[in-house]
């Protein structure tokens, strides 16, 4: 068993691979161009429509490579240092949003941190994740402090700001506004009208690639410039991305919901479209990743839970296999054979029923947690998204009297009707209609006297706090898992390894996707073991 634990433990890390150096579960595959490019370079047209230059330069943030002033919707201001490019990436010096929008921008150690209206977005050197209120974010590259400068590729800051950008091939002219993606066209009459002369690509790879599909050139290259160009192969989607200098990278995804071959595909919208017309294919490859881990998260909680219940053996073996492609390993042969024809280990058949909640009901002791799952759970690649710590247990009225963090528009411990969890209040309270499934999690090296005192302390404490994610930076407000993880914290129990800061450089390094801490969380650490399951 330990050396079960010590595997699992490691999830922590679990969806590494979306947050990589490349992209979502990302490896990069060398192409010809990225060796040998006839990358040729030829003067842009001058569009005679100085109008709209000055429409869209009015409108817009405007940086140029090499320049140390930038445009604010018509008004110059001196930059701390000029955009620079670096492996064709535009770089900006994320003191710039000082300027833009009247942003602040401090450091702390190794931590840059904007602030602009309230959405909070940090950033670390080594890292190409920024982190926007409590979303991880992707970039193509990782920040770089040079001269003692602290610059964002483009697209970071733009996302720290909520801007769009929009960015010529060449990568020497970028805008940034609240209006969307301004065009190729639009961009060179901005960039003529300022007097800035632009050089257009050629890349050869994408021109034939073009030829080859039946797509248009200048279509399918201002997608690639932005990474928004995709063909899917042999179960795996590729992206293709153009770089200022006329190089094309090829990077892949895994995945085993199969797309059209024989086509180039363009991300618009959220959506995948045939680059020949304007007719949806699917969810883009980064969406069907993160369904896919999602699923495989789901059917490891299950497999765990037969395992832990009912001794499965064939369940344990299988959960490593699902754990390793809750890693990332889509496509390993044991994990989609599963898919193609899925291990019954009759677990949840077993588990509905006003039978299967009194069997819930006798296993669980103050102290312990109800972890609740439904289809929509809030975390992005999570399982369940809701858990509780069980106050109080009373036989008679077969009811558990839970402390949890519910929503914004109660306190914690506010006495309400869904605080008193039984069969009955499962399937009439509309506060519990969106769950279907529930876990009980116990932790075994407490007393029951010990478990009272936790409990006790854990309502003193939380009591009239609002739902939030600000549980650890000492505001008044906690999320449904920090509550618990404190309060077991104040018993002497870690169940989630890890403190706030060290929590935020995982999120930076790219070891898990949620700032906050998640219900998934306390099974992943392999703290906790599962009792008992009830399915609606």
């Amino acid at each position: 068993m330990s050396k079960y634990f010590a595997k699992t433990i490691t999830i922590l890390a679990t969806l590494i691979l979306l947050l990589s150096s490349c992209g979502k579960g990302v490896t990069d595959v060398p192409t010809e161009s990225e060796s040998v490019v006839n990358a040729q370079t030829e003067a842009a047209p001058t569009h005679p429509d100085s109008s709209k230059g000055e429409e869209v330069t009015g409108a817009s943030v405007v940086f140029v490579e090499g320049d140390s002033t930038v445009s604010v919707r018509g008004e110059k201001c001196a930059l701390e240092a000029p955009p620079f490019r670096e492996n064709g990436v535009l770089y900006i010096p994320a003191s710039a949003c000082v300027h833009i929008r009247g942003a602040s921008f401090v450091s702390s150690g190794d931590v840059y941190r904007i602030n602009d209206r309230g959405n909070v977005t940090l950033a670390m050197e080594d890292y190409n994740v920024i982190l926007f209120n409590n979303d991880s974010v992707i970039m193509s590259s990782t920040p770089i402090l040079r001269d003692g400068v602290f610059c964002l590729p483009a697209e970071g800051l733009a996302k720290a700001l909520s801007m769009t950008y929009s960015v010529t091939a060449d990568g020497t002219f970028c805008l940034f506004g609240n209006m969307g993606r301004v065009t190729a066209s639009d961009l060179e009459d901005a960039a003529s009208y300022m007097g800035h002369e632009l050089t257009r690509l050629q890349c050869d790879e994408l021109q034939s690639m073009a030829e080859k599909y039946g797509a248009d050139y200048s279509v399918i290259a201002e997608a690639a410039v932005y990474g928004e160009l995709w063909s899917y192969s042999d179960g795996y989607a590729v992206k293709h991305t153009v770089t200022s200098d006329g190089s094309l990278r090829s990077e892949t995804i895994p995945i085993n919901t199969p797309l059209p071959e024989g086509v180039l595909l363009i991300e618009k919208n959220g959506k995948l479209f045939d680059a020949r017309g304007d007719k949806a294919i699917s969810d883009t490859p980064d969406d069907i990743y993160a369904s896919e881990l999602k699923a495989a998260t789901a059917r490891y909680m299950e497999l765990l839970a037969a395992f832990y219940i009912n001794g499965d053996s064939s369940a344990e073996a299988l959960s490593e296999v699902y754990l390793r492609a809750v890693g990332g390993e889509l496509k390993n042969a044991d994990y989609t054979a599963d898919l193609a024809d899925p291990y019954d280990a009759g677990l949840y058949e077993s588990s509905s029923g006003k039978e299967a909640f009194g069997r819930l009901f006798d296993a669980a002791e103050v102290g312990d947690i109800l972890a609740f799952s439904a289809s929509d759970a809030g975390a992005e690649y999570g399982f369940f998204n809701h858990c509780a710590l069980i106050m109080e247990k009373d036989e008679d009225e077969g009811t558990l009297r839970l402390l949890q963090a519910r929503g914004f528009e109660y306190g914690v411990g506010a006495d309400l009707d869904m605080d008193c969890l039984s069969y009955d209040a499962f399937e009439d309270i509309e506060y519990y209609s969106g769950y279907s499934t529930v876990f009980l999690l116990k932790y075994h090296g407490l007393s029951d006297a010990e478990r009272r005192a936790m409990v006790s302390t854990a309502y003193e404490k939380y009591n009239g706090y609002s739902f939030g994610y600000g549980g650890r930076m000492g505001l008044e407000e906690t999320n449904c898992t920090e509550l618990v993880d404190d309060a077991y914290l104040e018993a002497g129990v870690d169940l989630i390894d890890g403190d706030y800061e060290s929590r935020l450089k995982e999120v930076l390094k790219g070891n898990t996707k949620n700032m906050v801490l998640i219900p998934d969380d306390l099974l992943f650490s392999g703290k906790v073991r599962v009792s008992a399951v009830f399915v609606r």
